[in-house]
């Protein structure tokens, strides 16, 4: 993954399965872990 700094992050499109998705969409599950302090290994279980 290229790193870029052509524009803000909100404006940002990444090619993911076809089709682009926002850069911030790839946040979610970093954020999560972190927030609740949980291992980087970690996935939901429901």
């Amino acid at each position: 993954m290229a790193h870029r700094h052509d524009a803000a992050t909100h404006a940002l499109r990444v090619a993911a399965n076809g089709h682009e998705v926002p850069w911030n969409d790839l946040l979610f599950w970093p954020g999560i872990t972190f927030a609740f302090h949980l291992p980087a290994t970690a996935a939901p279980c429901a």
